[in-house]
């Protein structure tokens, strides 16, 4: 008989019957069937609630986004999804208020004369702008359901596919009145018939203008500069919480204290916030610049310590140097303030008290100081006369500021005044220059 070494048996092994295997495979392919039926059905219904039914009304969505490193990012953005069921297919569209030419050349000269322009876009769904926002900027991304209406919601997607058209979608950019939020209010105010200026308008905020502006800035110390010296009287004014909604964290907040009419009653409009996406790393601070009081405070200690070594060892020409910079910084703020508030058509740069602590006429005390470098003294007493009127003035808007209501900017009125007082002072029986 011939050995076959497929017929030996396997020592230590267990071989089931055949007839066994095939009961053990047919079960395990049943209970894999049943397992993928039943993963599959949950995939389904899973999606079919991510999604409005074919019979769910039109959906509207706030959309807010928070600030990142960017100076151009540092007030935050908001815009409007809509969702919607069309032909039994789930749809949803983000639209955009804050799209402008970001690479121009000419963007801050625009925005300084009033003359920048803003458009709507519809950059995509969701995801879209999760992911230009959100991954791409490294910021916060929050969404809020809005207890409208059918009827509501429908008028909204209405008049934000109308504004989506070439006719339509430029607008002229107002840093507080017209932007991205203030936009997007609008529409939501227009299907709701106005409920929330009536409602959100006779409320006082708790910040001006200003001080958003400065929490914007905030670790911006050159921004915080800018701001306190470009803004005019108007961002100092109180600011009422309807026109606060400029600031994409206030409209987060306010929106969920305007109430509306729902089959149920009275409801929030805006629904509590929903994180889609998340900052990485460390977050942008919150607080208040004060850049106008860190160059203020430096310029003030080198004029005191200046005007220390004048008065130890006093000369005409020594007195010409301590006033010729000064004198020409005051003078090319004043050029850009005076020249701010009669050509450009931003209201909030003009009406600006600080022009009457900085004027372009401070050219001449810079004049006079550079006849004191060469020793002429038939300047001296004009310029004495000029500086205690220019040290009156700055008293004056510093008199203004610290009586208004909100964080005006005191601390530059403080050096003009420090400086004029200073130079009057110093001007009084000077000694003779070795010039002379």
């Amino acid at each position: 008989m011939v050995d076959n070494p497929a017929r030996r048996p396997i020592v230590g092994c267990y071989r089931p019957p055949r007839r066994m295997i095939s009961l053990r495979f047919f079960c395990t392919v049943v209970c894999l069937s049943w397992a993928l039926a039943l993963t599959t059905s949950t995939a389904q219904a899973s999606s079919l609630e991510a999604a409005p039914e074919p019979d769910q009304p039109t959906r509207i969505w706030l959309v807010t986004v928070g600030p990142s490193d960017h100076i151009y990012t540092r007030g935050g953005h908001a815009t409007l999804m809509v969702e919607w069921v069309e032909a039994g297919t789930y749809k949803e569209l983000v639209y955009d208020f804050g799209e402008a030419d970001w690479e121009s050349s000419t963007l801050a000269w625009d925005f300084l004369m009033g003359q920048l322009t803003f458009r709507l876009e519809a950059p995509g769904d969701l995801l879209t702008v999760a992911n230009n926002y959100g991954v791409r900027q490294n910021r916060d991304v929050f969404k809020q359901a809005l207890a409208l209406s059918h009827s509501q919601a429908e008028s909204v997607r209405a008049s934000l596919a109308k504004l989506d058209t070439d006719e339509s979608r430029h607008y002229p950019h107002d840093y507080v009145h017209a932007i991205c939020t203030t936009k997007a209010r609008d529409v939501i105010d227009e299907a709701l018939g106005g409920v929330i200026h009536k409602q959100l308008s006779p409320q006082n905020d708790e910040m001006t203008i200003r001080e958003h502006q400065r929490r914007a800035f905030y670790g911006k110390p050159f921004a915080g500069l800018g701001a306190d010296l470009l803004l005019g009287a108007e961002n100092d004014l109180p600011l009422n919480r309807y026109d606060a909604l400029f600031v994409p964290w206030r409209m987060r907040m306010y929106l969920q204290e305007v109430m509306v009419e729902s089959p149920s009653g009275l409801v929030p409009l805006a629904g509590p916030p929903i994180p889609v996406a998340g900052r990485l790393g460390v977050k942008p601070g919150e607080g208040s610049t004060r850049g106008s009081w860190y160059f203020a405070v430096l310029l003030i200690g080198w004029l005191l310590w200046s005007a220390a070594r004048l008065r130890a060892r006093f000369t005409l020409d020594r007195l010409g140097t301590f006033g010729l910079w000064p004198s020409l910084l005051f003078a090319l703020v004043g050029c850009v303030l005076w020249g701010l508030h009669l050509l450009t058509q931003e209201t909030g740069f003009q009406n600006n008290p600080l022009a009457l602590a900085f004027v372009p006429l401070d050219l001449v005390l810079a004049f006079a100081c550079t006849r004191f470098k060469r020793g002429e003294r038939s300047w001296l007493r004009r310029a004495r006369g000029y500086s205690v009127v220019r040290g009156l003035m700055a008293a004056a808007v510093l008199a203004m500021n610290v009586s208004a209501d909100g964080a005006t900017p005191i601390a530059l009125p403080i050096l003009a005044l420090t400086f004029f007082g200073l130079f009057a002072l110093l001007a009084r029986n000077p000694e003779p220059s070795p010039a002379d």
